[in-house]
């Protein structure tokens, strides 16, 4: 997290998301995160966002999809290879 910190002073929570449903507090809203082995939903203002963690996850309607560095992405994809996809909570 030290180098995290060093490109993005500020407040760090760290917070361990398990299968299921995990609901974060913050500052200027809740954030529900639904997460599975396949996938991570979560909703952020009136953004839909999908991290996909398997070549079988389910893109279904209108989400912004973010994939883990080992998967290949498609053109509107964004891939974590190409480093971090940072959300302001």
């Amino acid at each position: 997290m030290e180098g995290y910190r060093k490109v993005r002073p500020g407040e760090i929570e760290y917070v361990q998301l398990k299968d299921g449903k995990t609901r974060i507090h913050s500052k200027q809203e809740d954030l529900t995160f639904d997460v599975s082995s396949k996938q991570i939903r979560f909703k952020k203002g009136d953004k839909n966002y999908l991290l996909r963690r398997h070549y079988r996850s389910g893109i279904t309607g209108n989400v912004h999809v973010i994939d883990m560095p080992y998967l290949e992405s498609g053109e509107e994809h964004y891939n974590l290879s190409k480093g971090a996809f940072v959300i302001e909570l």
